[in-house]
């Protein structure tokens, strides 16, 4: 597990730290405080993308979680990659095991299939509510 630096070290970018207080309407203004931050640590327009949307999945599932408890979003970047953790108290509505995509006429359930396609890793944890981690390498490997 990776934990998020506490502190900003001199030459490296810091930490994105947001608190949501349960509500779905300021996920706008997230989207673009993330975006800035990503285009601010010179991250390509196709990856922050991705994570901008993998974000926007998980930080909606903890808001509909938390019941109106805080959600916390922290980004950070380490050894070429994003990481993105989202934490709530809430109950939880992901479900255990791997994620299998909706078909094409169900209307929702779809976050944690997009958070998978989108990014190199997620990782689930419950324990008093639950937190996603989620990184994406700034270039991937080329495949032949």
């Amino acid at each position: 597990m990776k934990t998020a630096p506490e502190t900003t070290t001199p030459g490296r970018p810091g930490v994105l730290r947001r608190r949501l207080d349960g509500d779905l309407g300021a996920l706008g203004t997230l989207r673009l405080q993330v975006r800035a931050y990503l285009a601010g640590n010179h991250v390509p327009d196709d990856v922050a993308a991705d994570i901008v949307l993998a974000l926007q999945e998980a930080t909606k599932n903890a808001v509909r979680a938390s019941s109106g408890s805080a959600v916390t979003v922290t980004l950070w970047i380490d050894r070429g990659a994003v990481w993105v953790r989202v934490s709530d108290h809430g109950k939880g509505l992901l479900r255990r095991g791997s994620p299998r995509c909706p078909s094409v006429w169900q209307t929702h359930g779809r976050g944690l299939c997009l958070m998978h396609a989108l990014m190199d890793t997620v990782d689930i944890e419950r324990s008093r509510g639950t937190r996603v981690t989620m990184h994406r390498a700034l270039v991937r490997a080329q495949t032949a």
